[in-house]
This record gives C-alpha cells, sequence and structure tokens, in this order.
C-alpha cells in the first residue's frame, strides 16, 4: 500500500475567524483599503473552489482518506466545530464535511490550550494594531517569539 501526502494551502475566510473577523477586516481596510479587501475576497473565494474541484478530481477512496486540518483542536469533538464553520458558510470547514460525507476521517492537530493562547494574542494585538505603530510591532516581535518556541 502506497501512502501520499497531499497539502493544501489554506487561507481563512472571514468564517472562520470568529470573533476576530471584524477587527482583522478593519485592520486590512485601514492598510489596503476597501477596494482591495473585495478583491481579496474574491480571490480567496475563487481559490476555494479551485481547491474543491482539484480534490474531487483527484480520484481518491475518500474512505482511506484522513483529514488533518491547521488550527483544528486534537480534543474534543472535531467534527462539532466543523458543522459550525460550515454553517457560517467557510469553504473550507464546507469541503471538510463534504469529505467525511465521502468518507474521510478527521483528525485534530493543534493542542487546545496553544490555541487559545494564539487566539488572545491576535485579539490583543487587533486591539492595538489600528492606532499604536509600537504596539504592532512588539505585537508581531512577540508572535515571532511564540512561533519558534
Amino acid at each position: 500500500m502506497v501512502r501520499r501526502l497531499i497539502c493544501v494551502p489554506i487561507i481563512h475566510q472571514e468564517a472562520d475567524l470568529g470573533s476576530l473577523s471584524e477587527a482583522l477586516q478593519k485592520a486590512y481596510i485601514a492598510q489596503y483599503g476597501l477596494k482591495q479587501w473585495r478583491q481579496h475576497l474574491r480571490t480567496v473565494d475563487a481559490l476555494w473552489q479551485q481547491i474543491r474541484e482539484r480534490i474531487f478530481n483527484l480520484g481518491l477512496d475518500f474512505r482511506r482518506v484522513k483529514l488533518y486540518q491547521d488550527g483544528l483542536p486534537a480534543a474534543g469533538d472535531p467534527l462539532a466545530i466543523i458543522r459550525t464553520l460550515a454553517e457560517r458558510r467557510s469553504q473550507n470547514y464546507q469541503l471538510l464535511l463534504d469529505l467525511v460525507a465521502a468518507g474521510s476521517q478527521v483528525v485534530g492537530t493543534e493542542d487546545p490550550s496553544l490555541l487559545l493562547e494564539e487566539y488572545h494574542q491576535l485579539k490583543t494585538g487587533l486591539r492595538a494594531y489600528p492606532n499604536n505603530p509600537a504596539a504592532r510591532k512588539a505585537t508581531r516581535a512577540q508572535a515571532k517569539w511564540r512561533k519558534a518556541r
């Protein structure tokens, strides 16, 4: 039996970001403008359509496929999270739900405590982002240090 690893690039949509969505949108628009934000949304949408098509055109036996989703806790019920985000119109999680329906198995990949830590760090950084260049720099430096750790 030959195993294959297929890596799929993940670009998060607003639906994936939960309570951080609005703050991230504001920060993006503040830096790049509304026109670029709308173009970004169209580009991400088109990317997810291409990813979906390519995966389903691979001819895989989905009953033998394991899905390792970045950012999905390794504890608890991953399908509950997937369903919730799919209902919010996340193409990433809708694709996972469709692959599970086709027989694939989802495997969580992240330590829940580290996910919470990352969430709080992002939330803190976003609050400082629009108005304080020094805070932005400190937040980026802290994120780089934590990632290396």
